[in-house]
C-alpha cells in the first residue's frame, strides 16, 4: 500500500543526518527524550480468546484477543525476527514479546507504571 501525501509548504534541515529536511513547524528529538520503550506479552495463538482487540507480533497484526495490554493509540516497534518494523494501532492492542511500545509518562502498557518501565 502506497501513500501519497500533498508536501509541506516549507522545510528546513532536521539536523539529523539520515533524517534530512522536515516541515518548518516540527522539531527533532531523540525518541527517549519523547517517551519509553515497554514490552509486551507472550501469548501464543492457542492461548488467544476469541475477541476484537487486534494482536501484533513483529510483522504486524498476526490475529485477535478478548483483552489488551496497551491503551490505544500506540506506536509498535518490532524487537525481534522484524526489527524495528513499526507499526500503528489506533485503538487499545496486544502486543507480543517480540514488540516494544513506546510509553508516555502516564505509560500506555497497561499494568505496567512509567516507573518500572526504564529504557534508555
Amino acid at each position: 500500500m502506497s501513500i501519497t501525501l500533498k508536501p509541506y509548504p516549507e522545510y528546513k534541515d532536521s539536523g539529523v543526518p539520515w533524517l534530512g529536511k522536515i516541515p518548518v513547524h516540527w522539531s527533532a528529538h531523540r525518541l527517549k527524550r519523547v517517551c519509553r520503550l515497554g514490552y509486551g506479552d507472550s501469548l501464543t495463538s492457542v492461548a488467544r480468546l476469541s475477541g476484537d482487540v487486534p494482536v501484533y507480533g513483529s510483522n504486524g497484526r498476526v490475529g485477535y484477543h478478548n483483552t489488551p495490554n496497551t491503551l490505544g493509540p500506540c506506536i509498535i516497534v518490532g524487537r525481534k525476527g522484524s526489527f524495528g518494523k513499526v507499526n500503528y494501532s489506533p485503538q487499545p492492542a496486544r502486543l507480543s514479546h517480540k514488540n516494544f511500545t513506546c510509553l508516555s509518562n502516564a505509560s500506555n502498557l497497561l499494568g505496567q507504571s512509567a516507573k518500572s518501565s526504564s529504557a534508555s
